[in-house]
């Protein structure tokens, strides 16, 4: 059995943007034909996002705003990635996260770069500042209890 190691995403690193409380607001991805709602009353989704609730939602950017509540997830399959040393590519399979998201907080879908090459895929919650509170292995639900 494959074992999925989730680390420490490297965003800033590796992907030229900090999630912080100044991040970009995202592509709405609920309806907004009257306008999109703030920051602090959706959840941001950022980083190597294939498809949002079975969506393909590449053509829209790296960021995505989303109304709260559980969404799935699926991550980018192709990765490539360089430090000062070393240069990486990786193909991973399509992993599903089930995501229980939050109003004012930021999700991460991260493929990094570790040391020796050692290319990770990571799904995190971040709060406000930044900081990470919570990490998702794939597969899961919603569900309470």
């Amino acid at each position: 059995m494959k074992r999925l190691i989730l680390g420490l995403s490297l965003l800033c690193a590796f992907e030229g943007a900090c999630v912080s409380a100044t991040t970009p607001e995202g592509y709405p991805l609920y309806p907004h034909a009257s306008g999109t709602l703030p920051p602090e009353q959706t959840a941001l989704l950022m980083g190597a996002v294939a498809t949002v609730d079975g969506e393909r939602v590449g053509r829209f950017g790296r960021a995505f705003a989303l109304l709260p509540g559980c969404h799935v997830i699926e991550n980018q399959q192709n990765w490539g990635g360089a430090d000062a040393n070393s240069a990486a590519t990786a193909h991973f399979p399509a992993y599903r996260f089930s995501i229980p998201m939050r109003a004012g907080y930021h999700y991460v879908i991260d493929i990094a770069q570790g040391a020796g090459n050692f290319v990770q895929l990571s799904a995190t919650e971040r709060d406000a500042s930044g900081q990470i509170v919570n990490s998702f292995e794939p597969g899961g639900s919603c569900s309470a209890g």
